[in-house]
């Protein structure tokens, strides 16, 4: 059975990470064990540990994975462990005195009486860890990596709740004395109330998580012939990899690795669309050879036995990445606008009815969220006077002439009672769509609608509506906020053509 708990190491450097002001480990939701931990924790923001964890992530990279990478180096004691393969795992701690710095690590959870703090959540603790145990045993990844791979009779797989690293995951890993290998899956927590999401989002980042065990051990062992192609598509995708905290061309063939095996997993196990979807999420994230990628593994898979392992396989792989470099050789293919909302927000004009109150919080949204926007009039002309850019439009198909453009082509109408969505149908007072189409004059960028009947239904929707991460959503506003009533991703027909759900 795979462990779920929270882990008092990845605690520890968390809160250390974020005492120090690593913007990785600020994001996390608003709750009140966040609130416990800045009061318990924040009296102690000048003890030298925080200083020197400073000092790392400027000198030497210590961000992201790397405390974490360390935090499983460590024993129940806060002792160093397994230190000699450290640097070998992760070579941003190659030339730290790891040894000082725990020391000082030690030095600091004594002084803020850590230990205490951490007894004092165990009810939480508990109860966290008992709501990501239901995804992990109704789920059960060990059994189809283990159809994939092969059982690993050396590991044990560890899945941590990362209360303080918000929106990042982690897989890391640490080889112990018995030679036996503790795989960690620390999974960030998202939601306002603190606990661990149990949707489908969370399995397909479990399964991610785990992957890495499989495929980051078996890359560096073919490091060497994986390295010509992998350095040429690095230079290809360099700027929206760094983007993501991939620095290194290492770092984004792990990721092409894992990120394959889990939609190959979400189609094996949750169905083909469930599998498309995760694959535009690659897509949209740059990994544009996810696809072909899933497709060599597929052939792995199908001809497990005549392989006899993916060590064996490797070859294949390697050949795979050699010939992407050939087939890019002129440049990454433009690709089409895949969605979700978010995608139409990167980098957008924004688009408000002339004048009134919608119009006045268009601009201060964009004030607050999108500060390099420009915010234009919504005129017919807003199309040919803004290329190459996503646009982002709020308002009515009276009052906004991209509104009323996006759904005539998409078929979809809103009335002041009722918005009709292919066969769905929705009525009543204050509805409100939101909804990513690509431009009609360039198919490689998105338009991301805010509409409704009537304008004052969308003021403030931006405020207390998690919208972006699907095609569309569709809501009610009501005395308390917005209703989500329903949402999804709309279809896509075998030539890419976007259908209604």
């Amino acid at each position: 059975m795979t462990d779920v708990r929270v882990d008092r190491r990845v605690e520890l450097l968390s809160i250390v990470m974020r005492l120090a002001g690593a913007p990785e480990y600020l994001k996390t939701p608003a709750s009140s064990y966040i609130a416990e931990v800045d009061r318990t924790f924040g009296p102690f923001a000048t003890h030298p540990a925080i200083a020197a964890t400073r000092t790392l992530r400027s000198k030497h990279g210590i961000s992201y994975d790397a405390p974490m990478v360390l935090a499983v180096h460590l024993d129940d004691q806060l002792q160093p462990r397994s230190l000699d393969e450290l640097a070998s795992l992760d070579r941003r701690w190659a030339g730290v005195d790891v040894a000082a710095y725990v020391t000082q690590l030690r030095d600091f959870a004594a002084a803020s009486k850590f230990g205490d703090f951490f007894t004092a959540q165990t009810t939480h603790y508990d109860t966290v860890a008992r709501t990501l145990r239901t995804v992990v045993d109704a789920e059960n990844p060990v059994g189809w990596f283990d159809g994939f791979f092969g059982p690993r009779k050396d590991a044990r797989f560890i899945v941590v709740p990362g209360l303080l690293t918000g929106q990042r995951n982690f897989g890391v890993r640490v080889t112990l004395a018995d030679r036996s290998t503790e795989m960690f899956q620390i999974l960030g927590v998202t939601r306002p109330d603190g606990m661990p999401s149990t949707d489908e989002e969370t399995v397909g980042l479990l399964v991610h998580e785990m992957a890495h065990s499989y495929i980051n051990p078996i890359f560096e062992r073919h490091r060497a012939k994986l390295e010509a192609a992998g350095t040429k598509l690095f230079a290809l995708v360099e700027q929206p990899m760094r983007a993501q905290a991939y620095g290194e061309w290492h770092t984004v063939l792990n990721e092409a690795g894992v990120r394959a095996i889990t939609v190959l997993y979400l189609r094996d196990k949750k169905g083909d669309e469930v599998g498309a979807r995760a694959a535009r999420a690659e897509l949209r994230l740059s990994f544009v050879w996810t696809n072909e990628l899933v497709e060599v593994f597929r052939k792995y898979q199908r001809d497990r036995a005549k392989h006899g392992s993916f060590e064996a396989f490797m070859p294949t792989v390697i050949a795979f990445f050699d010939e992407l470099v050939v087939q890019y050789k002129d440049g990454l293919p433009k690709s089409p606008f895949l969605g979700p909302v978010n995608a139409a927000l990167i980098d957008p004009v924004m688009v408000a009815p002339a004048g009134g109150e919608l119009s006045t919080y268009v601009g201060q949204i964009r004030d607050k969220l999108f500060a390099a926007a420009p915010l234009v009039a919504a005129t017919a002309l807003t199309y040919t006077e803004h290329p190459n850019k996503n646009l982002v439009a709020y308002g009515t198909p009276a009052t906004n002439p991209i509104i009323a453009n996006v759904l005539e082509h998409a078929r979809i109408t809103i009335t002041a009672d009722a918005i009709t969505l292919g066969k769905k149908q929705f009525t009543g007072p204050g509805l409100v769509l939101v909804m990513c189409r690509y431009r009609q004059d360039d198919p490689t960028r998105g338009v991301a609608i805010y509409a409704a009947g009537r304008d004052r239904d969308l003021v403030g929707i931006n405020h207390n509506l998690r919208h972006g991460n699907r095609d569309w959503l569709v809501a009610r506003r009501t005395a308390k906020g917005f209703e989500i009533l329903d949402s999804g991703d709309f279809p896509r027909a075998v030539d890419g053509a976007w259908l209604l759900p």
